[in-house]
């Protein structure tokens, strides 16, 4: 019987049909699913939407389903009631699923920077964390958070009080067609889902970073910075925690190599024996690593596996690009 594994936040929701070989069968992708930051009635549809893209016409039963979802749970669970008959509904928690999908592992120490940002340290049944806050209040060193950031430096630039950034003329272009910075502030304000937006940013400030851009620089080593003095002072808080590693976890990471390598020089100041990995696998994959894990295969059994039969979501290429550049 074939199974799902799904992965939905603020920016993005992707879903995987797989076999009992860890063969994928079938993708879908749809828009972001966290009702705070896209609606209940959108965040509904989307799901909806994906899930009639990833099963097969006809399909009325499937197996487990394995699902993180940063959002409403209840919404998940009545769209997939009204589409489908399942066996269980497993619902795993964001960073358990980072550890399972970045490394193989069900506990250690995570830095989570997509659309928002934490710090975990999950060990011994517990779970410490540093973020949590949202967007208003926290997420220091995410997606949305630096989008926010380029936003203001191009305030900055056009006012002229701030540094001259190439930023200014390509997030002028995007929302006003007379180049008024007012037209981004109402882009925003009337966009319904603003964080959404400034994490939509980002990639406009990874090719400005590449381009030599000092102002977008910085704003990448200005997140690592930030995200590593979280983690700092989680591990100062509690200081016990399982391998000697941190897993990075979330899409702002695969943005510039600046951003690593800054969080990785604030962290090495205070705890220089941690190591700082990119992550195996897209956050899909962590219901298919559960599984294989609770079906008694190895962590490197089961990376072996994937890497074999889900190329599209194995980060290793990439990985490797990031630490060359």
């Amino acid at each position: 019987m074939l199974d799902i594994t799904l992965d939905g936040g603020g920016t993005k929701l992707n879903a995987i049909l797989f076999d009992e070989q860890f063969r994928v069968v079938r993708r879908a992708r749809a828009s972001g699913v966290n009702h705070t930051q896209n609606g209940r009635e959108a965040a509904a549809a989307n799901v909806t939407g994906c899930l009639d893209a990833l099963l097969p016409d006809g399909t009325t039963e499937i197996g487990d389903i394995y699902a993180v979802f940063v959002g409403d749970e209840q919404i998940l669970r009545e769209c997939l009631r009204a589409r489908v008959r399942f066996r269980h509904l497993y619902m795993l928690e964001e960073a358990y699923a980072g550890l399972l999908a970045g490394a193989g592992y069900r506990t250690g120490l995570l830095a989570l920077s997509g659309t928002g940002s934490d710090m975990f340290n999950i060990h011994a049944g517990k779970r410490g964390f540093v973020g949590g806050l949202g967007p208003i209040l926290g997420d220091q060193g995410s997606g949305a958070w630096m989008g926010l950031q380029a936003i203001r430096a191009v305030g900055r630039d056009v006012n002229g009080w701030g540094e001259k950034t190439s930023l200014t003329d390509v997030i002028l272009k995007k929302y006003s067609e007379n180049d008024r910075i007012f037209d981004v502030v109402w882009a925003f304000h009337d966009s319904g889902t603003p964080y959404a937006m400034a994490a939509s940013l980002v990639p406009l400030i990874t090719e400005a970073a590449y381009a030599g851009d000092a102002v977008a620089l910085e704003i990448f080593r200005s997140a690592g910075d930030v995200l590593a003095r979280q983690m700092i002072a989680l591990l100062n808080r509690d200081p016990v925690w399982e391998h000697d590693v941190v897993t990075l976890c979330g899409g702002a990471w695969k943005s510039h190599p600046m951003m690593k390598r800054a969080f990785e020089n604030t962290l090495h100041t205070v705890y220089p024996q941690l190591t700082v990995n990119r992550p195996w696998f897209e956050h899909v994959i962590a219901g298919m690593m559960e599984k294989a894990l609770s079906h008694g295969y190895s962590r490197e059994e089961v990376r072996a596996i994937l890497q074999k039969n889900c190329t599209e979501e194995c980060l290793d290429e990439r990985n490797r690009k990031y630490e060359c550049d």
